[in-house]
């Protein structure tokens, strides 16, 4: 079985609510791994909030290393049973 890829929605730069409608966009366009790059130090609410609130999983918060700019990738499960 091969591991699945997740979408890359990357939102360095965009100011809060910006980045997790991003992410809701990438959960209703079917993708079920997402991977959100953000500096907005709100992400960190409001990607939990959003997950909370929709039945997804935040699977990991990662500071991005240096050579990858700055910010922090949100890696999020999409649930088969959420609302899209």
């Amino acid at each position: 079985m091969s591991e699945l890829l997740p979408a890359l929605v990357d939102e360095r730069g965009s100011k809060c609510p910006v980045p997790v409608i991003a992410l809701a966009k990438a959960a209703a366009a079917g993708s079920s791994l997402i991977d959100l790059l953000a500096d907005d130090p709100v992400a960190d609410i409001d990607v939990a909030a959003w997950c909370l609130m929709t039945g997804n999983t935040l699977e990991s918060r990662t500071p991005l290393p240096d050579e990858q700019g700055s910010g922090v990738r949100y890696r999020v499960i999409i649930s088969a049973h959420a609302p899209r």
